[in-house]
């Protein structure tokens, strides 16, 4: 019986955190929705920088869907990392622009946007690898990808790294089933065609065709990788600058300097693919 209570007792504790967090994701949502009272709905470019700048400031935290023993759609709309903050600016933006707008649907356009065919099956399902992610993507029509038009070459990396390094992801630990799944997973993805990127020492010569609220996925060295980092184009006058979740700064920033000064300042960051939501 002390056991049973116990359980309870930990059930009751962790459905009211989920509730609370809610409430806030909804208190956030209902606040952006007034600043974007009156945001002409003919640019999602424009949504979509006037969405990530009210959320500046906005703490970096990492891992924050991986709590759940059992995978299902988190939202947290008061911390971010990198993919969580485009995918949460992305949705919220296309939620902006539909017909019927509502938290609901914000939460149904997220789950499409994260999860491989909008389907949520097990950790395996989640869109881990953004290059997999800009496939299912633009297969879903959610964006078009523009590394090509603007001069992009070929991109193919070969990924190992999740199945490689097991021990580094919570779900994964100790869990050959998962570790097999994303294995299979990266084969498939290993053997599509290649895909797009800018080199960081060419990007200084195409930001001018870089637009204000297009998606940056940013290319690495990392063996078994295939990009570091994402977050989006803003413009401030003629200087194209990036908005992110840094992890370095532990929130939502706006560079100080140009794209490409950012990208050049990391030494395993390679190039950039570019993106924009429809």
């Amino acid at each position: 019986m002390k056991k049973l209570i116990t359980t309870l007792l930990i059930v009751a504790s962790a459905l009211n955190i989920v509730k609370a967090q809610t409430d806030q994701n909804k208190t956030i949502y209902t606040d952006l929705r007034a600043e974007l009272i009156g945001t002409p709905k003919d640019d999602i470019n424009n949504v979509i920088v006037l969405t990530a700048k009210y959320f500046l400031e906005t703490p970096y935290v990492g891992h924050t869907l991986d709590s759940n023993d059992v995978e299902q759609l988190v939202v947290n709309l008061n911390r971010f990392d990198c993919m969580t903050f485009v995918e949460s600016v992305l949705a919220l933006s296309i939620d902006y622009m539909s017909d019927d707008p509502d938290y609901h649907n914000f939460e149904n356009i997220l789950q499409k946007i994260r999860y491989r065919g909008g389907n949520i099956s097990g950790y395996t399902s989640r869109l881990h690898y953004t290059s997999d992610w800009i496939f299912d993507n633009t297969q879903k029509q959610t964006v078009v990808d523009r590394t090509k038009q603007l001069g992009g070459l070929a991109f193919r990396p070969v990924l190992t790294y999740m199945s490689t390094h097991p021990q580094s992801y919570t779900q994964l630990k100790d869990n050959k089933l998962a570790v097999d799944s994303m294995r299979l997973i990266e084969k498939q993805i290993n053997l599509r065609k290649a895909m797009n990127y800018i080199p960081k020492y060419k990007v200084a010569t195409i930001e001018k065709n870089i637009n204000s609220g297009d998606i940056i996925m940013i290319t690495t060295s990392t063996p078994g990788l295939d990009y570091a980092h994402v977050g989006f184009a803003i413009k401030d006058g003629n200087v194209l600058k990036f908005i992110h979740a840094s992890s370095d700064q532990k929130k939502v920033v706006i560079t100080s300097s140009w794209l490409h000064t950012y990208l050049n300042g990391v030494k395993n960051f390679t190039g950039i693919s570019v993106l924009k939501a429809k």
